[in-house]
């Protein structure tokens, strides 16, 4: 029996990069997550940053897949601090 391929879907649309941070044509890492969607059939991909924040629901839908935690800031400085040192390791 054949397995179908799922289909993934972005949560939103993609967070611009400040060239201060990333000058263009330079390597830098993002923390992405994602979640299945088992309405949809699809898997629902974001940036942790913004998951944090919004939580993360299927842009199909609208199904709520993933809760945003309760301390966001947290969240997001640790992110931030480790695709900051992922990004120096590139």
């Amino acid at each position: 029996m054949e397995q179908e391929e799922q289909q993934t879907a972005w949560a939103g649309a993609p967070e611009r990069i400040d060239f201060d941070d990333y000058p263009p044509n330079s390597p830098f890492a993002k923390q992405m997550t994602w979640a299945p969607c088992e309405a949809c059939g699809i898997q629902v991909h974001a940036p942790v940053t913004q998951v944090a924040y919004r939580g993360l629901a299927c842009p199909r839908c609208g199904a709520a897949l993933l809760a945003a935690p309760d301390d966001p800031e947290e969240w997001v400085r640790r992110a931030l601090r480790e695709e900051d040192e992922f990004s120096e390791q590139l």
